[in-house]
Parts: structure tokens; sequence; C-alpha cells
């Protein structure tokens, strides 16, 4: 059985891109060249690529998506990816598998977790990821902090009536200092 993982980076206070959806910010990491780590490259600077081996399925928010559609090369070419969208009229020009979804993303989840082996990995952004939360779908949670504070910009998670326990698996420090903890969904007796 599949989880749902949100493996996300943050700010210190909290957000994970600025207001207009820029992640320029993420720039000022040492040996961070925007985001060639995402096709390889210099070192692992978030433990990406062994995370990523583990992924057999994405989810992401139409912005999200937007975003990734924005750099040189779409980053996921080799995974299924699920967007969320109320905007049915969406035609991606990827050549991926990429499925326009409307459906209710908690949902989907369920289904996809019935469906694989390993992680689904919620790529973002902060809407989705409120909605799987409010429906119970995370079971686990990778943030990297990077030491900035943006003083506003997109949540992490927007604000909402849900509440989850989650316990801390693990602490990673990264040699380029960022801090990267690892949280599972505490099961409910």
């Amino acid at each position: 059985m599949g989880v749902v993982s949100y493996y996300v980076a943050a700010s210190i206070d909290g957000f994970i891109s600025r207001t207009d959806e820029n992640l320029d910010w993420l720039n000022h990491i040492p040996e961070h060249n925007s985001f060639t780590i995402l096709g390889g490259g210099k070192e692992d600077l978030f433990e990406y690529h062994n995370f990523y081996k583990t992924v057999d399925v994405m989810l992401m928010g139409r912005r999200t998506f937007d975003v990734t559609m924005g750099f040189a090369e779409y980053p996921y070419p080799d995974k299924k990816a699920f967007v969320f969208t109320r905007n049915l009229d969406l035609r991606p020009e990827v050549k991926h598998a990429v499925e326009i979804v409307s459906r209710d993303p908690g949902e989907v989840a369920a289904m996809l977790k019935k469906e694989t082996k390993n992680r689904i990995w919620l790529v973002g952004g902060g809407s989705l990821a409120s909605e799987l939360m409010r429906a119970g779908q995370i079971d686990e949670i990778i943030l990297t902090i990077i030491p900035i504070i943006l003083g506003s910009g997109i949540k992490l998670f927007k604000e909402g009536e849900f509440e989850a326990d989650f316990e801390r698996q693990e602490v990673v420090a990264l040699s380029n200092g960022l801090t990267q903890i690892r949280f599972l969904k505490k099961q409910t007796k």
C-alpha cells in the first residue's frame, strides 16, 4: 500500500514560495544553481535523488504544475503526475504522463494508495496539501528547512479546520546548512 508523502522545502517561517509563486529564494543555498539538482549534477542537496527513487506517482496543484512548466525542462519525465484543477481546459504541452483531474483530491489519494506500493509524492502546493490533510491522506512529511525568513508568501498549509498528529522520525543536518525533518502520521489505536 502506498503512502502520501509531502516532500517540501520551506523557509524558517513556513513559506514554500513567495506570494507571486517565485522560488528565487532557493538560489541562495550554497551549490544550488536554480533547479539543476532535479536533473542530477552536483551534490544531492536535499537527499532528493534517494527520495525520488521511492516515488511511484505524484500529486500537484495547478499552480505548482505551472511553476514546473516554467523550468528549462519538465523535471519529472519518468513519473505519472496527477494535476488537480478546476479548469479542465488545461492542456499541458508535456509529452509525459500528466493527467488533469478535477475529482476530490482525498478520493484520488485513497485510490492511489491502494494501487501503489511506494510513495505518492505530494509536490505541492499549500492548497492541495491542506485538502489532503483535511481528508486525512498525508502519511509522511519530509520538510527541508531553508535558513531564510520570507515574511510572506504561500504557506506550507493554508489555514483551515484540520488537525493531525505526527511523530518526528529523523532529523538530518545537511552539509549545505539545511535541515531536513521526517515526520510520520501517528497511527490511531
